[in-house]
């Protein structure tokens, strides 16, 4: 399934899109290659996957997580859920907060490869009950954990676009 099958939204112009891609393989740049790419700031190394490198992959679930702005707003929501406030997680450099990959995250494009997804997935099982946010935020959560289920039995990898 191709990623533009994934995004056609009616209504929706923009947005931030989660894609988890499974199957992957090397490959050189062409029109039906992926191209993973982090930030430095973003970068988490990962065993399986090279960041600026491109690979033929399989699409096994998306969703849109909203706007770009109401999906910062999401973040903000969920980690006052968890007990702070983002800013004081992102200012301190909190690494072993719960959801930290998630929540000190590009919002706009990046990847996260199976060993974070493996983290993050935990981390949303554990703390899901303490978790008290409107339906369709626990919706956007519930997809994510999804998401990070897939890419962490597949050996695959969740992109943000």
């Amino acid at each position: 399934m191709s990623l533009l099958v994934l995004t056609e939204r009616k209504g929706v112009i923009m947005g931030l899109d989660i894609h988890v891609l499974i199957n992957l393989i090397p490959t050189s740049p062409d029109k039906d290659s992926f191209h993973l790419m982090n930030e430095p700031v973003f970068d988490r190394p990962d065993d399986h996957f090279i960041n600026d490198s491109y690979y033929n992959a399989d699409s096994a679930f998306g969703f849109c997580a909203g706007s770009y702005g109401s999906y910062n707003r999401w973040r903000s929501r969920l980690c006052e859920s968890l007990g702070k406030k983002i800013q004081d997680v992102w200012d301190n450099n909190l690494c072993d907060y719960p959801c930290y990959e998630l929540i000190n995250f590009s919002d706009c494009q990046g990847w996260i490869g199976p060993t974070i997804s493996e983290k993050l997935f935990h981390d949303i099982s554990k703390y899901e009950t303490e978790i008290n946010m409107d339906d369709r935020s626990m919706s956007i959560l519930d997809d994510f954990k999804r998401g990070f289920e897939i890419a962490m039995l597949n050996k695959g990898v969740v992109i943000f676009c």
